[in-house]
C-alpha cells in the first residue's frame, strides 16, 4: 500500500464517520432547536450552520497529513494512518463539545427567561395590598 492510498482510505473513513455523527444528530438537534429558536425558520438555519460547522471540522480533521512521514514502509502509513484517525476523533468530539456547550448555555438562559416570566405573571395575579387608613 502506498502513501496516496493510505492517506485516501483514512480519509474515506472519516468522511463516513463525519457523515454518520451528522445524521444522528440532525433529527435530535432539530427538536432541541425547534425548542430554543422559536421558529421553524430560525431553527432551520442554526441546524444548517451546526451540521455544516461538525461536517467541515469533521472534513477537515479526516485530511491531516499529521503522522504521515516521507519513507513508505507499512509501518510509518499504519502509524500515519492512526495519526490521521485520532486528529479526526479529536476534531469531531471538539466540535460536538463546542456545540453541547453552547446548546446548554443557551438552554440555561430560556429556563431562566421562563422562570422570569412566571414570577411576573404570578406577581400580576397578587391583589395589591390594602391602602392604609387615613388618619
Amino acid at each position: 500500500m502506498d502513501l496516496t492510498l493510505t492517506f485516501s482510505l483514512v480519509a474515506a473513513i472519516g468522511a463516513a464517520a463525519t457523515a454518520l455523527v451528522v445524521l444522528l444528530l440532525r433529527p435530535h438537534l432539530h427538536r432541541l432547536l425547534l425548542d430554543l429558536c422559536g421558529s421553524p425558520a430560525r431553527a432551520g438555519f442554526w441546524l444548517a450552520a451546526t451540521l455544516l460547522g461538525l461536517g467541515l471540522c469533521g472534513l477537515l480533521s479526516a485530511t491531516s497529513t499529521l503522522g504521515y512521514s516521507d519513507d513508505g514502509t507499512p509501518h510509518e502509513l499504519f502509524l500515519g494512518g492512526v495519526s490521521q484517525l485520532r486528529v479526526l476523533l479529536i476534531g469531531l468530539l471538539g466540535s460536538l463539545v463546542v456545540v453541547a456547550w453552547v446548546l446548554g448555555v443557551a438552554i440555561k438562559g430560556l429556563q431562566q427567561r421562563a422562570e422570569r416570566h412566571a414570577y411576573l405573571d404570578a406577581m400580576k395575579r397578587v391583589p395589591p395590598p390594602p391602602a392604609p387608613p387615613q388618619p
